[in-house]
C-alpha cells in the first residue's frame, strides 16, 4: 500500500499583550455599564409609566365611587335627618368592595324587590308604584358596590394613597410625589365641614357664629332676635390673593350659597311695591341688604355700612330677594353699577372674572350683570375677598316719612363652595386617605 505524503501547516499562536488585555477589559466594562444604565433607565421608565397608569385607574374609580347613587350617608346628629352625598372613600380599598345602606321595597318574605338610594322618598315611591301590593313593605338593606378589581401594587414600593383632591404615589428613593387630581383643587367645598385655618380668617361680633357640617359651612347673625345691629361676621382670606391674569386663563372667583333673612318685628313697608325697607343705601328701598360678597384692597373687618362701602373695592351687597353691584375704584363713595332681584332662599352663584387686574366682569347666577373697575394711583394685583350674611355693625336710618328704626333681620348663609382658580386647596387641607 502506497501512502501519500501529508503536508501539515503549522499556525502560530501569538499571546495577547497586557495592554491589549487591559483595553479589552475597559471596553467590556464600558459596555457593561452602558447596558446596566440602559436597563436601569428602562426599569425607571417602566415604573413611571405604570405609576401614571395606576393613578389614572384609581382616579377613575374614585370618581365612580363618589358619583354612585348609593353613596349617601345619613347624619341625624342635628335636627331631623341630613344626608351627605358624594363622600370620598375612607380608604382606597373601599373601591374594591363597599357596603352602602339603601332603602328597599320588600315582599312578605323579606325578599328585595327593588332598592333605592337612602335619601329617596321611599314613602312617596311606595305609594305611587306599589299601592296594589298590600303584602309589600319598605325597609333598609345593605348593598355592595364594586369600582375596582384590586388596588394595584406601586412599583416604587410604597402603597398608593389619596388626599382630598389628588391620588398620590411617593417615590421613597427620590422623595418626590406623583399625583393625579380627581377633584378640581381650586374648589373648596368644605368636604370635612370645616374651614382651613391656614387660608381663611374669620371675624365675628355679638352672637354671630360660623359652624360647619360636611359639604357646607353655616354663617349666621341674629340682629332681629337681639334687636340690635351689633351682630356681624365675615369669612375672608388670611393673605391677599393675586388677581393678575395667567397667560392661559383669567383669574376667577366663585361663591355658591343659599341666603335667608327672618324679620321678627312688624316691618316698615314702602308704599311702592310693598317691599321691606333697607337701611338706606339709595333712593329705592329694598329689604335690608346685610349680605356681602366683596373685594377690598386692604385687610378688612366688619363695621358700619358707611365706612365699609367707602373703602377701595367692589362687589355685591344683597338681601334675600335683591342684589346690588358696586365698585369704588379709588376710595370714593361706592357707586351702584347694577341691581336686580333673585329668588328667595334659592341657591345662588356669584362669580368674578378678572379680565385684567383693574377690570372685572361680575356674574350673578350665570348672567353677566356688569363690569367693575378697580384702580388706584399705585396698581394693585392682590386683593382680600370677604363673604358675609351680615357684614354691618351699624346701619343707615331710613329718612322721613319712614320710621327712624332700621328693619332688623336674622341672617343666615349656607356657603357651599368657594372657587379660586389660582389657589390649590390641597395645600390647606392635610387629610390622608390610606390604601387600606
Amino acid at each position: 500500500m502506497k501512502i501519500k505524503k501529508i503536508l501539515v501547516k503549522e499556525y502560530g499562536c501569538k499571546a495577547m499583550s497586557l495592554i491589549e488585555l487591559l483595553v479589552a477589559l475597559v471596553i467590556l466594562g464600558v459596555l457593561t455599564s452602558f447596558a446596566a444604565f440602559y436597563y436601569s433607565n428602562m426599569r425607571t421608565d417602566a415604573a413611571n409609566t405604570k405609576v401614571k397608569a395606576d393613578l389614572m385607574e384609581i382616579k377613575k374609580a374614585v370618581g365612580s365611587f363618589m358619583a354612585d347613587e348609593y353613596n349617601v350617608i345619613r347624619d341625624n346628629t342635628g335636627e331631623g335627618d341630613y344626608f351627605i352625598l358624594n363622600a370620598r372613600p375612607a380608604k382606597l380599598s373601599d373601591l374594591v368592595e363597599k357596603t352602602f345602606r339603601a332603602t328597599a321595597v320588600l315582599d312578605s318574605t323579606d325578599k328585595i324587590i327593588k332598592t333605592y338610594p337612602l335619601n329617596a322618598d321611599i314613602n312617596e315611591i311606595f305609594a305611587s308604584e306599589y299601592a296594589d301590593k298590600p303584602s309589600y313593605k319598605t325597609g333598609e338593606v345593605d348593598i355592595k358596590r364594586y369600582f375596582l378589581e384590586k388596588i394595584p401594587m406601586c412599583p416604587w414600593g410604597e402603597a398608593y394613597y389619596a388626599d382630598l383632591y389628588y391620588i398620590c404615589a411617593r417615590n421613597p428613593d427620590t422623595g418626590k410625589i406623583a399625583r393625579e387630581p380627581y377633584l378640581n383643587p381650586g374648589y373648596d367645598k368644605f368636604y370635612e365641614g370645616n374651614i382651613a385655618p391656614t387660608f381663611y380668617r374669620t371675624e365675628t361680633s355679638g352672637t354671630a357664629q360660623i359652624k360647619g357640617t360636611p359639604g357646607y359651612v353655616v354663617l349666621s347673625a341674629k340682629d332681629a332676635t337681639n334687636k340690635s345691629s351689633s351682630d356681624a361676621l365675615l369669612l375672608t382670606s388670611k393673605e391677599a390673593v393675586t388677581t393678575l391674569p395667567l397667560p392661559d386663563k383669567k383669574v376667577t372667583f366663585e361663591f355658591m350659597f343659599k341666603y335667608t333673612q327672618e324679620i321678627l318685628d312688624e316691618p316698615v313697608r314702602n308704599t311702592y311695591e310693598n317691599r321691606l325697607l333697607e337701611t338706606a343705601s339709595g333712593e329705592n328701598y329694598t329689604p335690608c341688604a346685610n349680605g356681602l360678597v366683596y373685594f377690598f384692597k386692604d385687610p378688612l373687618q366688619a363695621g358700619g355700612e358707611d365706612a365699609t362701602m367707602g373703602k377701595i373695592g367692589f362687589g355685591v351687597k344683597f338681601s334675600e330677594v335683591d342684589w346690588e353691584l358696586y365698585d369704588s375704584p379709588s376710595g370714593t363713595p361706592a357707586r351702584k353699577i347694577a341691581g336686580g332681584g333673585w329668588e328667595k332662599a334659592a341657591m345662588h352663584t356669584v362669580k368674578f372674572i378678572f379680565k385684567t387686574a383693574s377690570s372685572i366682569d361680575c356674574f350673578i347666577d350665570g348672567e353677566l350683570k356688569g363690569t367693575a373697575e378697580f384702580s388706584t394711583a399705585v396698581p394693585v394685583s392682590k386683593l382680600y375677598f370677604a363673604i358675609s350674611p351680615d357684614f354691618f355693625t351699624s346701619m343707615k336710618i331710613p329718612p322721613p316719612p319712614y320710621s327712624q328704626l332700621p328693619v332688623f333681620a336674622n341672617c343666615k348663609m349656607n356657603l357651599y363652595h368657594i372657587m379660586i382658580n389660582k389657589v390649590d386647596f390641597s395645600e390647606h387641607y392635610k387629610v390622608k386617605i390610606p390604601s387600606k
